[in-house]
């Protein structure tokens, strides 16, 4: 940090890439093959086209189900995954261990909308209904302005399509870290065995 520099920028750059890390994790979990585990958090990896390189971009995003609807919202317009879902509808969605082909649709009615921040607010994970649903987001949710609230968010809802064809890679398990892990603990396991003849 150079002597001009306020350490406030520097705390805010901090957060920021600690925030990043967060927000990249279930993918990085994904990618390790912990996806079964993840299956039972209302989290799906939504696989979209890159603007930049035409492969899939993947995106760790929080979501609801209603029925066969699948909801996830986008706290701000400006998100990445919301302009690559606009530009190209076809996605790929994971959640757990199945991945299938979607269409993004972004939702338009607005009593759809309010149903779908209902779920979000209903169906929270007590912990995550704890943090964000309280403090500033909690006049989001309030039965009497649910309605003016929706609109602060924009919801997509993501229809499973029948054709194959047109699915994106979804995130892949690479499991040779396992391999890895047995060799080095298979090794130690008989460096420590050799010490204690020794």
């Amino acid at each position: 940090m150079s002597q001009t520099e306020s350490p406030f920028i520097a705390d805010q750059e901090l957060i920021r890439a600690r925030k990043r890390f967060i927000r990249r994790m279930p993918v990085f979990l994904y990618r390790l093959g912990f996806g079964p585990l993840l299956g039972v958090m209302p989290i799906l990896i939504l696989s979209a086209r890159s603007r930049s390189t035409g492969g899939s971009h993947y995106t760790p995003l929080e979501f609801r189900r209603q029925g066969s609807r699948i909801y996830v919202l986008a706290t701000s317009p400006d998100a990445q995954w919301l302009d690559r879902v606009t530009r190209d509808p076809n996605v790929t969605v994971r959640i757990g261990t199945r991945s299938f082909p979607a269409q993004a649709v972004r939702v338009q009615d607005a009593g759809e909308a309010v149903r779908a921040l209902y779920l979000f607010r209903m169906n929270a994970p007590i912990p995550l209904r704890w943090i964000y649903w309280s403090g500033r987001n909690r006049e989001a949710v309030r039965p009497n302005v649910l309605k003016s609230n929706a609109r602060r968010y924009t919801f997509v809802r993501l229809e499973r399509i029948p054709d194959e064809r047109k699915a994106l890679e979804p995130v892949a398990a690479d499991r040779a870290w396992i391999t890895i892990l047995v060799i080095a603990a298979l090794v130690l396991l008989r460096l420590a065995a050799r010490s204690r003849r020794g």
